[in-house]
């Protein structure tokens, strides 16, 4: 307000010298002619001097200023001529500033920083938004995980149930425990030497393996599901079990057709729920061993898997691993089938012809590693022997082998070990 009133008091003086100049150049009327009025309106005494104070009010002093300077322009504008009244007028610049002008810069300030705080607060809100979103996906997520793990509880609870059911059963009626086995159910034929039984594919899965039983392939399963799968004939023949009250149930011969029939009973194919079993009651070791070679000689077993054939555990497992490795590394050049061509191996009958060779014994290896590194070195040398023209066979195959880096398919020249060996002379009795 202060410095508002400077600003008049300035333009006033400024406006005077002009109203001065110009009267003296029309001849107008003298100052002393408005001076009065002048120390009036200013709020001055008569009579008082140039230090005395005012007695009005400063908004009072304000509206006086305004009313002299509106009286002094009609008295001046009458007398001056129009040429000096524009001349007057274009050197007066002031325009007083309202305080409106204020409050609008002032309103105008406080808006933008207002739009700028919505547009910050819309941001965060979409922000939260997608995290929100995420948040919900993810408890979808874990909502439908949740559903399925119960759907599977329920599955098992109703087979827990159903084997709960069936031990109570033959629990409450021993006298009937030889119409009703615990675990295979009820009896279906009693032949004297052997029972059929028809359990579920769920309880027969689960019993041991004969410990002597050739190795478990899945891949060998797996085959076995897909070929059922297109066929849609069932499987045919019966599984074979020995029960002792030492060792209780277990799996001789049919190892590999369990594990396809529980591959299609969790697909839910039909008919692969039960199965046909037949138990031999079991006096000893040899028992078993004599049932599963007169059970593979429609189908003859490897040398190595026989029974009674010198073969021992730890040659099994470095046979096993060694063939077990080179299949990861050559997977391409492994075949299922026990009649593959070649340049194909097939790993059952690689292991027969390796422990056939009886390289193990002739060079004297104990570990999976040391046939490994035997198998590989041989594997070079056919490959040289190939470059030379010293192989014989298809051109096929010898491009086949030569893509994959595998020869061993080619011929078996690479078995003849020279020396003696036990296991190759119980082979060929």
């Amino acid at each position: 307000m202060l410095s508002r009133t400077r600003i008049l008091l300035s333009n006033s003086r400024s406006f005077h010298r002009h109203l001065s100049v110009s009267s003296e150049s029309v001849g107008s009327t003298p100052k002393e002619k408005y001076s009065d009025e002048v120390k009036r309106l200013l709020g001055k005494e008569a009579g008082s001097s140039s230090g005395s104070s005012f007695k009005l009010s400063l908004s009072e002093w304000r509206s006086n200023v305004d009313s002299l300077l509106t009286s002094l322009l009609k008295t001046t504008l009458s007398t001056l001529p129009s040429s000096t009244l524009t001349s007057t007028l274009s050197s007066l610049s002031y325009v007083p500033k309202r305080e409106s002008d204020d409050a609008h810069s002032q309103l105008s300030i406080s808006q933008q920083i207002a739009n700028e705080k919505i547009k910050e607060i819309q941001r965060k809100v979409v922000k939260e938004r997608e995290l929100r979103e995420e948040d919900r996906q993810q408890l979808d997520q874990a909502v439908e995980e949740w559903k399925a793990a119960e759907e599977e509880k329920k599955r098992y609870q109703s087979k827990l149930h159903q084997l709960q059911s069936q031990l109570a059963n033959s629990v409450e009626s021993p006298t009937d425990s030889t119409l009703h086995h615990p675990i295979l159910g009820p009896l279906a034929l009693d032949l004297g030497y052997k029972k059929l039984y028809t359990p579920s594919i769920t309880s027969l899965a689960s019993l041991p393996i004969w410990s002597k039983q050739r190795t478990f392939r899945p891949s060998r399963a797996k085959k076995i599901a897909q070929s059922k799968m297109k066929s849609k004939t069932g499987m045919p023949g019966c599984i074979c079990l020995t029960e002792s009250p030492q060792t209780g149930l277990k799996i001789v011969d049919g190892q590999h057709r369990v594990a396809a029939l529980a591959m299609l009973n969790a697909e839910g194919v039909e008919g692969t729920d039960n199965v046909l079993v037949e138990v031999f009651q079991e006096g000893d070791e040899s028992f078993a061993e004599g049932l599963f070679t007169e059970i593979n000689r429609a189908e003859p077993v490897k040398f190595v898997d026989m029974p009674g054939n010198g073969v021992s555990e730890g040659e099994r497992m470095v046979l096993e691993e060694a063939v077990s490795v080179l299949k990861s590394k050559y997977i391409k050049m492994f075949s299922t089938s026990s009649r593959c061509v070649s340049p194909h191996v097939n790993e059952d009958n690689l292991r027969d012809d390796i422990f056939k060779s009886g390289v193990l014994e002739k060079r004297r290896i104990g570990r999976s590693e040391e046939l490994v590194r035997w198998l590989e070195e041989e594997n070079k040398k056919m490959g040289r022997r190939l470059k030379r023209g010293k192989v014989e066979g298809g051109e096929r195959a010898k491009a086949k082998a030569t893509e994959f880096g595998f020869f061993l398919g080619l011929d078996d020249g690479w078995l003849k070990v020279k020396g003696k060996s036990k296991a190759k002379a119980k082979a060929m009795e």
